[in-house]
């Protein structure tokens, strides 16, 4: 069996927890022993410059495919529509499902619980939208 020095640090990326959730689902060890089935994202929206669904679902689910079939129920590969909210359009992009056919936002309200008021976000860059550039 390998053992890991004590000091070493595991860092993980976004792409890299995602694809976790993706096959392990979003709940905690506390809440699976609870539950009858694991908790998956449906979609998930990527903002930015430019967008590649190929190299997205690589990332996001589909590099994980060659071990689904090892993997015991209720556990799954997992495999969320995605989108894109960025300045150009993507070729083939599908609307969500009751979406309507509108343009989807660049924009999003965050809020958690503790926090005094929501936050408006532009999703293609992260960061907060002040009230003046609404």
């Amino acid at each position: 069996m390998f053992s890991f020095p004590i000091n070493t640090r595991w860092q993980v990326s976004c792409s890299d927890k995602i694809l976790g959730w993706n096959v392990l689902g979003l709940q905690g060890s506390l809440l699976a022993s609870l539950l009858t089935a694991p908790i998956y994202l449906r979609s998930i929206t990527v903002g930015g410059k430019s967008f590649s669904h190929g190299a997205v679902s690589r990332a996001l689910c589909c590099r994980a495919a060659p071990m689904a079939t090892r993997l015991n129920a209720p556990y799954s590969l997992n495999h969320p529509a995605l989108f894109y909210v960025g300045d150009e359009e993507v070729p083939g992009q599908q609307e969500p499902a009751g979406h309507g056919g509108h343009k989807l936002s660049a924009l999003a309200w965050c809020w958690s619980h503790g926090d005094p008021f929501p936050e408006l976000l532009d999703c293609r860059s992260g960061r907060p939208v002040h009230a003046m550039q609404v």
